[in-house]
Order: C-alpha cells, then sequence, then structure tokens
C-alpha cells in the first residue's frame, strides 16, 4: 500500500464527505475514534462531531470512544479505499469500544470502499 497512513485517512474522511448517504449514519454520531499503529507507535484520531470528521494526530494515552489498532501495514490496507483489501484488513486489526459504535464504524468503511 502506497501512502503514509495519515494521507490515507484523509483520503477515507474525503470519501465520507463526498458519500451524501452516509451523513444519515453520522447524524448524531458524536464520538473520537482512535486509530494506533502498534508497530510503529503512532496514533490518530477521527473525531465524529456535528456531522463532519476531523483527522488528527495525538498521544496514544487520549480517551477514545472506539479503538482501532494493527500493524501499519493492515492499518493502510483498511483505510486504502480497496474492498479486497479492507477484506483483508478487518481480520487483521483489532476493535475496542461498544459493538453499536464497532457496526457502525464497519459500516462507514464498508460503504466508502470501491469494488474491484
Amino acid at each position: 500500500m502506497v501512502g503514509s497512513l495519515l494521507s490515507l485517512l484523509e483520503a477515507f474522511r474525503e470519501r465520507l464527505e463526498q458519500k451524501a448517504f452516509l451523513s444519515a449514519l453520522t447524524h448524531g454520531w458524536e464520538r473520537r475514534v482512535q486509530v494506533m499503529a502498534l508497530d510503529s507507535g503512532t496514533s490518530y484520531f477521527l473525531t465524529f462531531c456535528q456531522g463532519r470528521v476531523d483527522v488528527t494526530q495525538g498521544a496514544a494515552d487520549m480517551a477514545a470512544d472506539l479503538l482501532v489498532s494493527g500493524a501499519e501495514r493492515d492499518l493502510r490496507c483498511l483505510f486504502a479505499g480497496d474492498r479486497l483489501a479492507y477484506l483483508y484488513a478487518r481480520e487483521a486489526v483489532a476493535l475496542r469500544g461498544t459493538v453499536r459504535d464497532q457496526l457502525k464504524w464497519d459500516a462507514l468503511l464498508r460503504l466508502t470502499a470501491k469494488s474491484v
């Protein structure tokens, strides 16, 4: 996978914004999702608030509603926007949070992935 994890997270945010029907899923979902690359120690946050998504880098010990963790290579596959890469990466990364948040997160990833 080419591209840094931060650039792939920004591309994911853009795909979310381009698909207007996804606003129904994110409306009222005020959550902070932490994406943590375990092998490099980097941590990014996607903050869903008032229909917007912001991507920031932060400390690994900041509070989050949902934690997505795994090897950086697997996280890059997860956010690459390719459906096959997403299906592979979904099995390789770990999610920690409420079941409702995990299901919503999975739906957002799945619906923003492109078919090949």
